[in-house]
């Protein structure tokens, strides 16, 4: 097995177990307050509302973005048309342009309401290799169903926390009793309702690195151009330096909480693993 399906296969794997992990302790919480069968009713029944919900709904973009039409950029378009048809899309998402200066680049919506946000300062910082390559990684999250994927695990941890709340609540309500020794409710009970919120966001945070790490395996098949990626990867870090880095991870050294509370994998790390490919 080469480079490339050996971590597509770990990707896949991660995301199996922690999307598994997810589902049960947010089953687990449901049914310590509504019981087993309503339990795991809610926890399937909640994603598809969440996904559906999405769908239909009307994005806010903010103020002074607008569609980016393909006479504007004629190559970006001709580039992202090559994408969609290599990634085996059947459609092509529109771009819309950020009024941001800061080099931004992401993917939202579901469905036919799927788009690529591009700030004016991607295409001010890189070249068009680069672009390509920050297009694939955005096309790779649209097939590979991370969008969809991600609202079942907010859906997944919203549920989680609303029961944790919850009996919160019912433990502020019957505190005297608790105090007099009434076992009200179980200190397993308790115990797990209040670990269970703070594991399943760790969790989440994980499937979220996980993803990404996939997305950048994709933008590497679809270019066959893993340098590219590597070198936009570079050349945005050196253009910012994140806030929440900053104060979690303290500037260049890294920390085992800011390790866990990314959202992003590092990019050093997403740039070695790229260059693995290449060498490969």
């Amino acid at each position: 097995m080469n480079t490339y399906h050996r971590q597509k296969v770990l990707r896949l794997v991660q995301t199996t177990v922690l999307m598994t992990g997810m589902v049960f302790l947010a089953a687990r919480a449901a049914a310590i307050v509504v019981g087993p069968f309503f339990g795991w009713l809610l926890v399937f029944v909640a994603p598809i509302i969440t996904v559906y919900s999405l769908a239909g709904q009307r994005l806010l973009l903010p103020t002074g973005t607008r569609v980016l039409h393909p006479a504007e950029a004629p190559e970006v378009y001709r580039i992202l048309r090559r994408l969609v048809e290599r990634a085996g899309l059947d459609r092509v998402p529109p771009i819309y342009l950020l009024p941001s200066s800061n080099a931004e680049a992401l993917t939202t919506g579901i469905g036919k309401g799927t788009r690529i946000l591009l700030s004016r300062g991607i295409f001010h910082t890189l070249s068009l290799r680069e672009t390509q390559a920050v297009l694939a990684h955005e096309v790779s999250h649209i097939r590979n169903h991370d969008l969809p994927l991600f609202a079942m695990a907010g859906a997944m941890q919203r549920l989680t926390r609303l029961f944790g709340v919850f009996l919160t609540v019912l433990v502020i309500l019957f505190f005297p009793l608790i105090l007099a020794g009434i076992p009200v409710i179980p200190l397993r009970a308790l115990l797990y309702m209040t670990a269970a919120p703070v594991v399943t966001a760790l969790v989440q945070f994980a499937l979220l690195r996980t993803r990404e790490f996939q997305a950048d395996l994709g933008a590497a098949e679809l270019t066959g151009d893993p340098e590219g990626l590597a070198s936009a990867l570079a050349r945005l870090e050196s253009f910012r330096r994140p806030v929440w880095n900053f104060f979690v991870v303290n500037g260049s050294r890294r920390t085992a909480l800011g390790e866990l509370l990314r959202t992003h994998p590092g990019t050093e790390e997403r740039i070695a693993r790229l260059r693995e490919l290449s060498s490969a």
